[in-house]
Parts: structure tokens; C-alpha cells; sequence
């Protein structure tokens, strides 16, 4: 699977979507976080590749997105 995201406006209109990263769609997975820090959007998901689960993550400004 892939981990994307969208930006959907006030009244409901969305721009295409883009794509993070891929993630395992598996259940070690979990769900991905997202949360806003001032003018910067944080996604932040476990990669459950084999060995250690790490947790990553991404920052973007919210002003650059699509």
C-alpha cells in the first residue's frame, strides 16, 4: 500500500492525491498519525519492515501542498 494524503477545502472540493511513501498494509503497521505544529503538517507511521519497527516520519509546510 501507499500512504497519501489530500488537501480538501472548506467547501468539500479535494486536490489529487499525493503519495508519502509505501507502508506495509499489514496489522504491525498500525494506523499513520497526522497533526498540524504551527504552519507545518506532521504525518508520522511505524515501518514494519523486518528487524526493529521504527517510527518515522514526515513534516511539510501546509502552505506547499497540492
Amino acid at each position: 500500500g501507499e500512504l497519501r494524503f489530500r488537501r480538501i477545502n472548506r467547501t468539500g472540493a479535494r486536490s489529487a492525491p499525493v503519495s508519502v511513501t509505501p507502508i506495509n498494509g499489514g496489522q504491525a503497521a498500525g494506523y499513520p498519525r497526522i497533526g498540524v505544529r504551527d504552519d507545518e503538517l506532521v504525518l508520522a507511521w511505524t515501518d514494519s519492515a523486518p528487524g526493529q519497527p521504527r517510527v518515522l516520519q514526515m513534516l511539510t509546510a501546509v502552505g506547499k501542498l497540492p
